[in-house]
């Protein structure tokens, strides 16, 4: 049984290795990365699975894709929106949670970081991550289509 682990650690290891070494060769890759929480793996889920970006009309397209948008319900004049649809890999959005709350985590601050610091105060912390996860997605594409690296204080 210890065989059996030190030949998945020692597999596991090899491919954390390429993932990093392919995530030095490619560009996007690394553009991706400078987005705060975002590592190796995370961008190169992201990339695996979008794969054309210009699929998508917009932007904001992506986070309902990857099942990252809240249900809604309307009636007359009131709206209310329930959990996420989850649609999409959920996988990449387990990855994408996970990068949000690393974002959370970090020392640099940046406009997103506030929103999302503002949002846990008061919608809750699970609500928080999950809506700066899709944010993240946005932002990624974003990052992808233009070939802009990630500005914490954006001018605009």
């Amino acid at each position: 049984l210890v065989e059996a682990l030190l030949e998945v650690d020692e597999r596991l290891r090899a491919v954390n290795a390429e993932i990093r070494e392919e995530c030095q060769e490619n560009r996007l890759l690394k553009r991706l990365q400078t987005v705060p929480g975002v590592g190796p793996v995370v961008s190169l889920a992201y990339v695996s699975w979008i794969d054309d970006p210009t699929r998508f009309r917009s932007s904001r397209q992506v986070g309902p894709y990857l099942g990252l948008r809240p249900k809604v319900r309307r009636s007359a004049e009131f709206e209310f929106r329930g959990r996420i649809t989850r649609e999409g890999n959920p996988e990449l959005r387990r990855l994408l949670t996970q990068a949000a709350h690393c974002f959370l985590r970090t020392q640099q601050d940046s406009a997103l970081k506030q929103w999302a610091l503002d949002l846990e105060k008061r919608a809750g912390k699970k609500k928080a991550i999950v809506a700066l996860a899709r944010k993240l997605a946005v932002l990624m594409h974003r990052l992808w289509v233009t070939g802009h690296d990630f500005e914490p204080f954006p001018a605009n």
